[in-house]
């Protein structure tokens, strides 16, 4: 079960911004009780003071930064400088507002997690702990954490060997196969997170044990090495060549290598490159509806591979 409407799922949500996050009143307020009171408490959120000042209107082009909070008949407005038809009225905890302190709250969920205190890293990394199977694992909050350079040698180098997954934000496709080619699993942080009895979210261990989809196409691209359900495939320079950009076109947006991707690469017409491999994939074993389903033909505009994303792995 994932989390979606905790406190700690929105905390987590608004830290994916920036090392700066902050939870204004408004967003707050379904939350106040007892759980928020220990957040408080454990200065997870700290609040600032109030500055008297509101974000200006989403189609506002004054030029302002903010508009002034002001009391009218005993409520708070945010008034408009040039327009009082734009005038916001606001509930009292509206203008509250509190800084997110990602340090603690990574330190909060991993004790909630049952892992070692959380090992500050990198900027906006930390290493959660090891699993039972000997699994380590890491967090990278937000998204400038995991573009930061030097951050696969840092995993690398942290883990010594172990099997890795690095729990993140939503990444793009190319990020994430940057971390796949290094061997790193990546799980999303908010899809692991599972609301418990205390009222913190924790990491749902289980899910990270081994990868939701083992690779059933695994390519290590300097070693020039295939493997396909743990069978080792061999394949002449070309088709090794076609089948790494197949794969690596699968885990892109538009998951089709087009006919003409394939002949400017390759100086070979398509169609034939593509029945070379299938030849040979079926000499090396593979029945004919196992070779079309892993040659997948799109006409007109090229071939896939017939594999979910998740299922290839590329390495180094």
């Amino acid at each position: 079960m994932s989390s979606t409407g905790t406190i700690f799922a929105l905390l987590t949500r608004l830290s994916e911004a920036g090392p700066d996050a902050v939870l204004w009143g408004r967003a707050a307020r379904p939350h106040f009780g007892p759980v928020f009171d220990r957040l408080l408490r454990k200065r997870v959120l700290v609040e600032r003071p109030h500055t008297g000042m509101w974000p200006t209107c989403a189609h506002c082009d004054c030029g302002l930064d903010a508009r002034p909070i002001v009391e009218v008949h005993g409520k708070l407005v945010a008034a408009c400088p040039h327009d009082h038809r734009a005038d916001q009225t606001l509930a009292p905890d509206d203008p509250r507002s509190f800084r997110i302190d990602s340090e603690r709250l990574v330190t909060v969920l991993a004790e909630a997690s049952d892992f070692d205190n959380a090992a500050f890293i990198l900027p906006g990394l930390w290493q959660m702990g090891r699993l039972a199977s000997g699994r380590v694992v890491f967090l990278a909050l937000h998204e400038d954490a995991v573009e930061q350079p030097g951050m696969v040698l840092a995993l690398r180098a942290a883990a010594t060997g172990a099997p890795t997954t690095l729990l993140v934000p939503e990444i793009s496709p190319a990020v994430e196969l940057r971390f796949s080619e290094a061997g790193i699993d990546v799980a999303i942080l908010r899809s692991v997170l599972s609301p418990s009895s205390s009222g913190i979210d924790v990491i749902n261990v289980a899910a990270l044990e081994t990868p939701a989809h083992a690779p059933r196409l695994v390519i290590a691209k300097t070693a020039q090495t295939v493997m396909l359900d743990d069978r080792h495939l061999h394949f002449p320079s070309q088709l090794q060549r076609l089948v790494l950009m197949l794969a690596q076109q699968a885990l892109t947006k538009d998951p089709i290598l087009s006919h003409q991707v394939i002949g400017g690469a390759t100086g070979r017409e398509s169609r034939d490159l593509i029945r070379d491999l299938r030849a040979n994939l079926v000499v090396q074993g593979l029945s004919k509806a196992e070779t079309n389903a892993l040659v997948v033909t799109v006409s007109p505009r090229g071939y896939r591979i017939g594999l979910d994303p998740s299922e290839i792995s590329l390495r180094s």
